[in-house]
Order: structure tokens, then sequence, then C-alpha cells
């Protein structure tokens, strides 16, 4: 079972239990798992699919959680890294996207890297509905 499996059983089950406390805010795992499910759908719309491993460039560690967790979700490995110097010295085969995060900065991947997409900030709301993504 991957983690997010049981994020989302924790979510069904005990939707306003904490799942994590970020900068002191508290967000339950309804709103984590909502939050993990809409990135998927996200991502999925404009990454090819997998397998294949994407490097994840975010330093807010709440959003990286959720860029890692909705990306396993799907079937792919993910790495990741505080620098796309770091991710080329890296060699890392099959790598098919760099993820970061929209709200940090506008970054353009170099010439021997894959492309970057620029993930939507999450929204941590206990309230939005959201359909569990089929896990792979």
């Amino acid at each position: 079972m991957i983690i997010a499996q049981y994020i989302f059983s924790f979510a069904a089950r005990t939707p306003a239990a904490p799942a994590m406390v970020h900068n002191d805010r508290t967000i339950s795992y309804r709103a984590f798992a909502g939050a993990i499910a809409r990135a998927s759908a996200e991502l999925a719309l404009h990454l090819s699919p997998p397998p294949g491993t994407v490097a994840i460039r975010i330093h807010n560690l709440a959003d990286c959680w959720v860029a890692t967790l909705a990306l396993q979700a799907r079937g792919y490995t993910t790495i990741c890294v505080g620098s796309l110097d770091v991710l080329a010295a890296l060699e890392v085969r099959n790598l098919r996207a760099i993820v970061v995060s929209a709200a940090e900065e506008n970054l353009q991947a170099a010439e021997d890297l894959p492309p970057v997409y620029a993930m939507g900030r999450p929204v941590f709301d206990d309230t939005q509905d959201f359909e569990v993504p089929a896990l792979a």
C-alpha cells in the first residue's frame, strides 16, 4: 500500500483528525487528501504518462509532500532536489519532468533537462469535495 492510500483511508475514516502541522497550522486528513487528489488531477493533465521519474523542486514542505504523494499515487518515481544544478549533476535516468511551485518562482530547465511544470499551490480545505484518483 502506498502512502497516499493510507491518507485517503484515514480521510474517509477520521476526516477531522490532524494529518500534519505546518507553520503552526493543523491540516486535517480530509484537507491533506483533497490537496493530494487535486494535485494528482492537475499533474495528470500536464505530464506525460508514467512510468518514469519526476524531479520536484518545491521549498514549502507541505506543498512538496502534496506533489510527491500525488506523483507517486500516479505511478511515478520521485526525487526532491534543492536546485536544478544539483539535479543536472545527478544524471537521473528516465527523468520525465521537473515540478516546481508556481508560488515560488518561474524556472526554466536547462537544455539537457526535461520540461518544467509549475504546479499550482495546493489548497488545504476541509470543505472542498474531491475524488480519490485511481492509484497506480
